[in-house]
Formats: structure tokens, C-alpha cells, sequence
């Protein structure tokens, strides 16, 4: 559950409690857009006309005949990083680490697969300049892990990192993810 603020006529705000389970809706697989488009501009926008209910389609461009004076426009700059890693298990065989966030003390939270092989102390190298060590297994398929080597996390991202499509997305990352994947 989260609480959200909506715009009132009345220019107060009012707190509404809702689940997010009020957002799901189905989504035909055919409707969801594999690639991004070329030209971002051309993107399509979903508009909902509050007075009548009704639904209508738009462009991008269009979004500045939307905006009425007094309306708050919030933008999503934040970007994706190239936080998956494929490596090699020190023991032999692949590993994939989705690194989550860093930590206090220079460790990093991190998603790992092949979870039952992942324990402390066992290392996952990513080429020979870089690797992690598993320092706590914290469940959920969830590690800590520490970098070592002649790269930092941020460089082992730079150089090693692809970027974690979502599940809906049915390809293989790929180099352009980097850039064509940000938000606009």
C-alpha cells in the first residue's frame, strides 16, 4: 500500500490509500514494444480526459497542449544502470549477479543466480581484472558481496555490466540498451 496526492479542484491535496494491486490491468504480449523507437518524440501518450472518463491516444508532442496552468509536470530522470553481471564461479560454472544497491561500509546487496552455490567466501571473477567475494548469504537469493580486484563496482559495471531488461522484454541485452533503454 502506498499513499499518494492527487490535484483537487479545490488546489488541496487530499491523501488516498491504495494498493498496488489497483494498478494491474492485462496487457496483451503483442502490445508491448520490444524495441524502442527511433525517434522518442514520436513516442505515444495514453490520455485520460478527468472530466468525462473518456480515453484517447496522443504524441509526445502533444504534451504541451495538455498541461494546464497550475498542473505539476514530474519527470523521471533517474537511469538505469548496467547492474548484471555474468561471471565464472571460482569452483567452475556461470554466475549471474543483479546488483541491487551499495551499502554503508562499500559492500553491495546483490541477486544471485545459482544461490546455492553462492556462499561465503566462494568468489565470482568477471575477466581477469575484476571479481566479488560472497560475504553473507542474507536469503531470498539476496547476497552481500565485496569487490576486489583492479576494477571497483564501478568499473566492473562500466566495463562488464549489462543492462537488467524486465522480464517482459523477450531479448538479450544488448551494448545500445545502455543509452536507447534511459528514460526520456
Amino acid at each position: 500500500m502506498g499513499v499518494f496526492l492527487f490535484r483537487v479542484p479545490t488546489s488541496a491535496f487530499r491523501v488516498v490509500l491504495m494498493h498496488a494491486s489497483d494498478f494491474d490491468y492485462s496487457l496483451p504480449r503483442e502490445l508491448i514494444a520490444q524495441e524502442p523507437l527511433p525517434d522518442r518524440s514520436t513516442s505515444r501518450l495514453l490520455v485520460l480526459e478527468r472530466s468525462s472518463g473518456a480515453i484517447r491516444h496522443a504524441r509526445f508532442p502533444d504534451l504541451i497542449d495538455l498541461i494546464a496552468p497550475g498542473d505539476v509536470l514530474v519527470l523521471n530522470t533517474s537511469r538505469v544502470i548496467p547492474a548484471r553481471l555474468h561471471g565464472k564461479r571460482d569452483a567452475g560454472g556461470d554466475a549471474e549477479l543483479l546488483l541491487i544497491r551499495e551499502l554503508p561500509d562499500g559492500t553491495w546487496l546483490a541477486m544471485g543466480h545459482h544461490g546455492g552455490k553462492l556462499k561465503p567466501g566462494r568468489t565470482v571473477r568477471f575477466g581477469a581484472d575484476s571479481a566479488v567475494e560472497i560475504v553473507e548469504v542474507l536469503g531470498g537469493g539476496v547476497r552481500r558481496v565485496r569487490f576486489s580486484g583492479a576494477l571497483d563496482a564501478k568499473g566492473t559495471l562500466a566495463k562488464y555490466g549489462e543492462v537488467p531488461l524486465p522480464p517482459y522484454i523477450r531479448r538479450a541485452p544488448r551494448p545500445e540498451d545502455r543509452e536507447s533503454y534511459q528514460t526520456v
